[in-house]
């Protein structure tokens, strides 16, 4: 899929159901910031940026409590035809625990899938980090 039709074909289907959006376009380009270091455009974040004890949630709180949305999953798969260094990619990563994370492992029934904890990978990059000191 190129970039940007997921966008676009988003923005139809609330055209034809003649939702109520204005929409605004953004550049999410990433800048160079200070010191010369990559970065997304403040404009970017808009109103999900987190204020600075403001005395009220950020707006991705409010969000997340709102639609119980406590799991950000990552599908990172290969797309035919574009070329990099790994062939055959097919990784979901679910950050946060969540119990659809778990049956989403167990429905897949993929021999391979791994679970790791944060708990589990804590004490693994303590393990790493003694190791390398010796």
């Amino acid at each position: 899929m190129r970039p940007g039709v997921a966008a676009v074909a988003a923005v139809r289907i609330f055209d034809a159901a003649k939702a109520p959006i204005q929409w605004e376009e953004r550049n999410v380009t990433a800048i160079q910031g200070p010191g010369g270091k990559w970065m997304i455009p403040p404009e970017a974040k808009g109103p999900l940026k987190t204020p600075i004890a403001a005395g009220h949630p950020s707006m991705n709180l409010l969000l997340r409590k709102t639609f119980d949305l406590y799991a950000n999953v990552r599908p990172c798969v290969s797309i035919e035809g574009y070329k990099t260094p790994y062939t055959d990619v097919n990784i979901v990563t679910i950050r946060r625990i969540a119990e659809f994370a778990f049956e989403y492992a167990r429905d897949m029934a993929n021999p391979t899938a791994l679970l790791l904890s944060a708990v589990m990978m804590l004490r693994c990059s303590d393990f790493t980090e003694e190791i390398c000191r010796r």
